[in-house]
């Protein structure tokens, strides 16, 4: 229903030159933008031992979550985790395939976990919100987005969030200039434009 914006989580490396030969972990990034995820891992085992295995372990859980293998995905985050125990990337990249797998309140208890680290980490604060919701806890969720927008006031998927959160609440009234307001700082915003009819709205108005 919202499109929660998503973040590639792991190292970023430059491109090769055009018309060199990627090598490396380059190679791995080159094959990923190709959309040749299985690829893109294989070419990780050319440079174990040359890079931490962290960042390895990392970008396995990003290009497993990329390849739709969700447990994999989770398994490499656990052990990016493992590996660097006071990073916050590996835990904000498990609630990735963890939101694949709609395993709500295990993205719940990972987001609650970031922030108890990382107080107001806001990716962490808008996935917990999302979480929220598909667990039917809109009363919950509707405060988890207020929270969210304070550190992203003009992202239009939050506040589509918070109104269908106040919407599925019983505070259809409330919901609506939300709705408009979502779709004023993103006119193709479906989730917005559903949410109107749905939710009560007399057409598009923004």
């Amino acid at each position: 229903m919202i499109r929660l914006a998503l973040f590639a989580l792991g190292p970023r490396v430059a491109r090769a030159d055009s018309g060199t030969q990627a090598t490396g972990l380059a190679a791995s990034y080159a094959l990923e933008s190709s959309q040749d995820y299985a690829g893109a891992l294989k070419a990780l085992d050319a440079v174990v031992g040359e890079v931490p295995a962290y960042v390895i372990t990392l970008r396995r859980g990003w290009l497993e979550y990329l390849q739709g293998d969700t447990t994999a995905s989770i398994a490499a985050y656990d052990q990016a985790i493992e590996a660097a125990p006071a990073a916050i990337e590996p835990r904000i990249g498990r609630t990735l395939p963890l939101m694949a797998a709609r395993r709500w309140s295990d993205v719940e208890a990972a987001c609650r976990d970031v922030l108890h680290r990382a107080p107001g980490e806001p990716t962490a604060q808008a996935r917990l919100a999302w979480a929220l919701f598909n667990e039917g806890r809109y009363h919950d969720a509707t405060a988890a987005y207020r929270t969210a927008l304070t550190a992203w006031p003009s992202d239009p998927d939050l506040t589509a969030g918070l109104a269908w959160s106040l919407c599925r609440d019983g505070h259809r009234p409330q919901s609506l200039p939300l709705f408009r307001q979502a779709l004023a700082l993103d006119p193709t915003n479906t989730p917005a434009t559903t949410g109107l009819t749905t939710c009560g709205g007399a057409g598009v108005r923004h």
